[in-house]
């Protein structure tokens, strides 16, 4: 209890400062230092030594995803001292405690002290980290830990973003409560958004669009945090459906789709587009079927922390027109796409 009975201390050497400038009785002030000294001073809820153990601690997290500081309310972490053996955390999920200004500025692990975590000596401890925390983590004797992951098929609603982190702390002999484990969240997805526009041949026509699909990519896979992706051999096929956009003549986007990092070949992701084609009041439904480009002018590969844009133009009477995709760096809210959460 050596930190507390300091801070303890510090408190009341400043109370006796106050008290005696004011001027207030003795016995007085000394039942307003009992009082304060041990309401206001006493600050045990971030993780000070314990019985002379030190408690590990998540106090700053930082995030370049989709995820931000306002929207990350939980993960899950596994650490260790020994590879491959979840010694010190299994799983254990980590949330946001305390918040100020619509951000977490503390995480917890633990409501009993029991639970708690300690540091010790002269170890190597690595942590792993991964959100949403309805992920786990496995561990592979060749690859080390890893998470398996499926690209949801419906991305009508906002798709969630998967995010990990890792951290390593090596210790010698504690004497004093070490720094909290900081841990900097990054994309392992790919962002791709489809923009859609009305051909300047159907002018005066109306085109609906009703639902928008890509098939062919890989949809599953392992993120191994040593490796990095590998990947099924599955197709899989992802939608936004429920639409009712009607095209002019300039673009307008229809959602993002987050996509596993993967190389691409010519002729096997397709993009297909249901549309309602109105003519002198006469609807009629339409689908129209092409292969992104894929080419020495185009996107050859979708990386983690990269934005693609898959321009087309829609006509009634001939396929789909691409335009070259568009490439930029996946980022959030500020310069560099660093967002902090103390």
């Amino acid at each position: 209890m050596k930190r507390i009975n300091k801070y303890i201390s510090h408190c009341a050497s400043a109370l006796l400062r106050t008290l005696s400038q004011a001027s207030v009785p003795a016995a007085l002030a000394l039942a307003l230092l009992l009082t304060l000294a041990f309401n206001s001073c006493h600050k045990v809820e971030i993780d000070p030594d314990l019985d002379g153990e030190y408690a590990i601690a998540f106090d700053e997290v930082t995030t370049k995803a989709i995820i931000t500081d306002e929207t990350l309310e939980s993960f899950k972490v596994w650490g260790e001292t020994e590879p491959g053996t979840a010694n010190i955390f299994n799983g254990v999920e980590v949330t946001g405690s305390e918040k100020q200004n619509n951000k977490y500025t503390k995480w917890s692990y633990y409501t009993n002290e029991e639970d708690a975590k300690y540091w010790e000596d002269n170890k190597t401890y690595n942590f792993f980290a991964v959100a949403p925390s309805d992920l786990n983590l496995d561990y592979n004797a060749t690859n080390g830990y890893g998470v398996e992951y499926q690209v949801p098929e419906n991305m009508t609603a906002d798709p969630v973003d998967m995010i990990v982190a890792s951290a390593q702390r090596k210790t010698e002999q504690i004497t004093d409560q070490p720094e909290s484990v900081q841990l900097g969240f990054s994309h392992t997805l790919s962002k791709l958004q489809v923009q859609l526009k009305k051909a300047a041949t159907n002018e005066g026509q109306a085109i609906t669009i009703k639902e928008v699909y890509l098939y062919g990519m890989k949809g599953d896979g392992v993120y191994f945090f040593n490796t990095g992706w590998s990947l099924g051999t599955d197709a899989a096929t992802v939608y936004r459906t429920g639409l009712a956009v009607t095209l002019n003549g300039s673009y307008q986007g229809f959602g993002e789709f987050l996509m596993i990092p993967q190389d691409l070949l010519p002729d096997s992701i397709y993009l297909i587009v249901s549309f309602d084609y109105t003519s002198r009041d006469v609807t009629t439904p339409r689908v129209q079927i092409a292969p992104i480009p894929v080419d020495d002018d185009g996107v050859k590969k979708w990386e983690a922390t990269k934005s693609y844009t898959y321009s087309a133009e829609i006509s009634v009477d001939q396929d789909m027109i691409f335009e070259t995709p568009s490439v930029e760096n996946w980022i959030s809210n500020n310069e560099g796409g660093t967002i902090i959460i103390k």
